[in-house]
């Protein structure tokens, strides 16, 4: 049975099991319960401690924010925070946002542009962040299974 999907075309029999399975994962992580609420909370209070540590001196809201999402990210997938002093723990946000900002659309449109100089480094460089990222998170992977 297929329910109705965007614009009345129906949802196939493959979309409806990859959803059934992510809603599935997504429960297993806790999330819509009362464990990522408390998850949640602690990291906002992290945050408003820190603000409050800068006495009304001015900083950079955005980069704590970022830190204190990541962390909670952090801590629903290898059960702990990470402390937002750790210069590859920064690097690795950083080389996210870096990556999510240089994400370019036109590239998507026309993939023929990928081969001028610009794009192609452009293109490099997200890829060479891509990796930085997906070696963090290897170790700590590595470090989990030392853990458990």
């Amino acid at each position: 049975m297929c329910t109705a999907g965007l614009a009345g075309n129906p949802y196939s029999v493959e979309f409806t099991h990859h959803r059934n399975l992510c809603t599935a994962i997504l429960k297993r992580f806790e999330f819509g319960g009362q464990a990522m609420e408390s998850k949640i909370l602690t990291e906002v209070e992290e945050m408003i401690g820190e603000i409050r540590a800068q006495q009304g001196r001015a900083f950079d809201i955005k980069q704590l924010t970022i830190l204190c999402v990541s962390n909670v990210m952090m801590k629903v997938l290898f059960g702990r925070r990470l402390d937002r002093s750790d210069p590859e723990f920064q690097r690795m946000v950083s080389d996210f946002n870096t990556a999510m900002a240089n994400n370019a659309v036109e590239l998507d449109m026309f993939p023929l542009l990928r081969c001028l100089p610009y794009y192609k480094k452009k293109m490099a460089d997200v890829v060479t962040m891509v990796e930085r990222s997906h070696d963090f998170i290897k170790v700590k992977i590595a470090e989990c299974r030392q853990v458990c």
